[in-house]
C-alpha cells in the first residue's frame, strides 16, 4: 500500500498540526475533536475532500459528509 499510486501520502508537520488546532480545536471548542480528528480535517480541506469514511459524527459536526 505504501508503494500503490493510488494512494496520496500526506506529511503532518508541525505547522499542519498547528494550522489545525488553529482552524478546528479553537473554532470548535465546545466539541470533543481529537487532535487527529483535527489533522484529518485539516488535510482534507487542503486537499478539496468532501466525504469521509468515519465510525462518528465528528466529520459530520466538521462539516463534511459521511460515505455509507
Amino acid at each position: 500500500m505504501l508503494t500503490d499510486p493510488a494512494y496520496d501520502w500526506l506529511d503532518v508537520t508541525v505547522q499542519v498540526a498547528s494550522e489545525a488546532a488553529a482552524a478546528w480545536l479553537e473554532k470548535f471548542h465546545d466539541q470533543p475533536f481529537s487532535l487527529t480528528d483535527a489533522v484529518s480535517f485539516q488535510l482534507m480541506r487542503r486537499e478539496g475532500l468532501t466525504h469521509a469514511l468515519a465510525f462518528d459524527q465528528d466529520f459530520v459536526t466538521a462539516g463534511f459528509e459521511l460515505l455509507e
